[in-house]
This record gives structure tokens, C-alpha cells and sequence, in this order.
């Protein structure tokens, strides 16, 4: 008769454990190990499982109410282990403690490594099936708090802190569905800053199809104090093209923190450096945004291969447009971005006491080192505000003092063009003229003069 053990079943409390299990070479070492533990001969392997268990490492592993089950198969030679975790909840700080007391398939161990996941998990029911080192099924399903983790490069996943949530997934499909407050999400290699999100809404699901996964963003929407917004689409990625077809829309946007969202490799860092230094306050409603086509064709000229676009209404914004020159006030303009072309147009606003007409301001490359800004427009008002903005411009020098202390009456009109290069506005070139309706003047070095009507034009060098 074959005297072999076919299985046995023991109820443990054990500490101080140091064992090698079945499935594993490994000697491992436990502080305690307690719950019910049954091994079985299988005809093709064998199997460990376990009911009420509770697990503590001296290095901090502490998981309660285990229900596990491990079976180790041998298949045409292959060796195949399958499997299955039940938990009421675990910290997934403790993930990263496992693999020395348990075989993980390589894809997840280094996963786990990259990522240094934390929070809870529960409810989790966790089943795999492993052949080697790689990982051909597993499906997982669980709630998870406070959940963070670092960027996962491998597959362009963004790190993220303290969400709340649900997650079911397999090897072929998932689904996160959010529901969170006070988070952060770290888009690492795309933005300068980790975004805060009060507020974190909507689900994202995917799909593995070969070599492609395809990812659904589905009504994710995020509140915080920089803005309002909602983002729909689909993103196609086979690891070297990345087709994107995104729509979001979003409101109550403070235009001081749109440093947060400069993207660092779409705009150049000439174009981020003046967007940091000149926008000074504003806010912005109605804001809509499209990307469509394969992100490797970025910036889609003349979008011909693809549609980057945001527009959008903006009021009160104040810009501090170039070193020397007096900065715009209470503007109110159309904003646009479209490929790589920054333009706003401008209906509203006012430096000193003069209002601004049709002012365009346009960067037509913000990719570009050494870019350019072109600003084009008109202002009209009291003939003293526009003196006193020859007075706090490099326009002063070239009156050669002419305008400091001079008097003014009557109204006027100035047209002003503007060719500033971003990163050295010593190099401006500039072209305008003011007409002067009915005005005077009067200064130490010259009587009264009245009645004046005519045009004064002006250059970067001469008046």
C-alpha cells in the first residue's frame, strides 16, 4: 500500500516559524502564523491553503482574516501555479513585504517595486495563474482608500495619492470606478506638479487587444481651487503610437495656477518662462478642450494629422506682457490654442486710464526656442494716461524727456505694434502712432498750445 500523506489539516498558533513552503525554495522566517492550514497531494502538483489566517513578519507584514489558496501543477513540463486570495482588507504598504514569503510572478513583483503602492484595500478576491515568470491570467477585484502610488512608466500610468475607489480587472479588461477627496495626481514627465484634486469623480475602464490597450475615459471628473472640468475620450496605445481622441470642458479656471498645467514637452520652455512671469491673475469660463490623432504627429500643423484646441472666455486678467513696458489691466479676450499657435483677443482692458479696442496677442510657435510675441492693437483715452504710458515705456527715451513733465488736455488715440522676442525684449521692435483729437499741451520749454489735431508716429528708435 502507498504510505504517503495524501493531506493533512492542522489549526496552528505558531511563532518564531521558520518553514520553506511547498511551492518555493525559500526559506522563510515568521513571527507568527496562526488560522487553519491544510496541504494536498494533488496527482499533478500539490496545494497549500488556508481559512482565519493571520500572518506577521518581522518586518511589519501584519494581514488578518486571510483565506488563500496555492497550488503548484506541473503541465507538459511547465511549471503552472494558480492562485487565490480572499481578504476582508490589507494595507498595501504590505505588498512589497510578500514577495520574500511568497512566490509572485516577476511582472507583478517588479510592478509592485516601481510603483510603491500604499492604502487599503477591501474586499479584495484576488485569483492568478502564473507559468514561469509570466502572468497569463488573473482577475482582481476590490474597494481601495487612501490608495497612492509612483508613476508607472512601464505603462504610462500617472502616480496618484489618496484616492478612494473601486477596481475590477483581468487580464483582458478593467474598470476604476472614483469617488474621492483631497487627492493628488502626479503626471510626472507631462506636468511640472502634482495636480490636487478635491474633488475626483468618474470612472476609467480598459481593454488589452494583442499588443494594444485601449483605455475609455469616462465622465472623470476634478475640483479643486485651480478650476472646474470633465474629460471624456478613448486613448489607443500599442507602447510606441498613442492615438487620443479627449474632449473635456471646464469652468471657474483661476489663470495664475495654469502653471500647473503647461504641458513640459508640448510647449517650449521660452513659451513656459513668459507664461510663468506675465500672467498675473485672471479667470476663465467656458473653457473647451479637443486633442484628436496620434500623439507622435503632435503638434498637428495645420491639422492636417490631427486637432489640439482649447478656447475659451477670459475676464479681469492682468499680463505683464515684456520687461519696461506698463502691464494690462482688467482684460477681458477670447482665448485660443490651436497646434502650436497661442492667440487671445482681446475687447476689453486698460492700462492707466486707457481702454483698450481689438488687441491681439499672438505667440505664433510655442514650441519653439527663442519665440516670438506679437501684440497688435488699439487704445483710446484721456491724452494725460496715454503720456503717462510713454512715461513707464522704453517710448520715453526716445522723447528724450520731452513728455516727463509735460500737461496734456483732449483725447486720443493710440495703434500699437509690437514684435517681442520672449527671452530678449532689449530686441523689441515696435511701430505705432497716436492721434490727437482737439488736445493741448504744455511743458517748462514750450508755451500753451491748444487746439492740436494731427498723428504722431513712433518707432523702437525715432519719434
Amino acid at each position: 500500500a502507498d504510505s504517503q500523506v495524501e493531506s493533512f489539516t492542522a489549526d496552528v498558533a505558531l511563532d518564531k516559524v521558520v518553514t520553506r513552503l511547498p511551492y518555493s525554495d525559500v526559506e522563510n522566517s515568521f513571527n507568527r502564523i496562526a488560522g487553519r492550514l491544510k496541504w494536498i497531494r494533488q496527482k499533478d502538483g500539490q496545494e497549500i491553503q488556508g481559512e482565519g489566517i493571520k500572518v506577521v513578519t518581522s518586518d511589519d507584514l501584519n494581514m488578518r482574516s486571510g483565506k488563500f489558496s496555492i497550488r503548484e501543477r506541473k503541465i507538459k513540463q511547465e511549471e503552472w501555479l494558480e492562485g487565490k486570495v480572499l481578504l476582508d482588507q490589507i494595507q498595501l504598504e504590505t505588498l512589497g513585504k510578500l514577495s520574500p514569503y511568497f512566490t509572485l510572478p516577476s511582472p507583478v513583483e517588479n510592478a509592485l517595486k516601481q510603483t510603491n503602492p500604499v492604502g487599503k484595500l477591501t474586499n479584495l478576491k484576488l485569483t492568478w495563474k502564473s507559468k514561469g515568470n509570466t502572468l497569463p491570467q488573473y482577475a482582481v477585484h476590490a474597494d481601495f482608500s487612501g490608495l497612492g502610488m509612483s508613476p508607472y512608466k512601464t505603462l504610462s500610468i500617472p502616480g496618484f495619492h489618496n484616492l478612494t475607489g473601486k477596481l475590477d480587472a483581468d487580464q483582458d479588461l478593467g474598470k476604476l470606478t472614483f469617488n474621492t477627496q483631497a487627492a493628488t495626481l502626479n503626471f510626472e514627465d507631462v506636468l511640472r506638479w502634482p495636480i490636487p484634486a478635491d474633488e475626483l469623480t468618474g470612472q476609467i475602464n480598459w481593454k488589452h487587444k494583442h499588443k494594444t490597450l485601449d483605455i475609455e475615459v469616462k465622465d472623470l471628473a476634478i475640483k479643486n481651487p485651480h478650476l472646474m472640468a470633465e474629460f471624456n475620450g478613448q486613448i489607443s496605445s500599442d507602447g510606441t503610437s498613442h492615438v487620443v481622441d479627449l474632449s473635456g470642458s471646464a469652468s471657474h479656471v483661476d489663470l495664475k495656477n495654469g502653471r500647473f498645467y503647461y504641458p513640459i514637452h508640448a510647449i517650449g520652455q521660452d513659451t513656459i518662462t513668459w507664461l510663468d512671469k506675465s500672467i498675473l491673475s485672471g479667470n476663465a469660463e467656458n473653457v473647451n478642450f479637443k486633442m484628436k490623432g496620434n500623439l507622435n504627429d503632435y503638434p498637428f500643423a495645420d491639422n492636417k494629422k490631427g486637432l489640439f484646441k482649447v478656447t475659451g472666455d477670459v475676464k479681469d486678467l492682468a499680463v505683464d506682457y515684456t520687461e519696461g513696458w506698463p502691464k494690462i489691466e482688467g482684460v477681458k479676450l477670447d482665448l485660443l490654442f490651436e497646434g502650436k499657435r497661442m492667440e487671445l483677443r482681446a475687447s476689453g482692458g486698460h492700462f492707466f486710464g486707457t481702454e483698450i479696442k481689438n488687441t491681439k496677442l499672438t505667440i505664433p510657435d510655442l514650441i519653439v526656442d527663442n519665440t516670438l510675441l506679437d501684440i497688435t492693437g488699439e487704445a483710446q483715452g484721456p491724452i494725460a494716461e496715454a503720456i503717462r504710458f510713454v512715461n513707464n515705456s522704453p517710448v520715453e527715451k526716445m522723447a528724450n524727456g520731452f513728455t516727463k513733465n509735460l500737461k496734456t488736455s483732449g483725447n486720443g488715440k493710440l495703434s500699437l505694434a509690437l514684435h517681442i522676442p520672449l527671452m530678449n525684449s532689449s530686441a523689441t521692435k515696435v511701430k505705432g502712432s497716436y492721434a490727437i483729437e482737439n488736445g493741448s499741451m504744455l511743458a517748462d520749454s514750450i508755451p500753451e498750445i491748444t487746439k492740436i489735431n494731427g498723428i504722431a508716429e513712433f518707432t523702437e528708435s525715432s519719434v
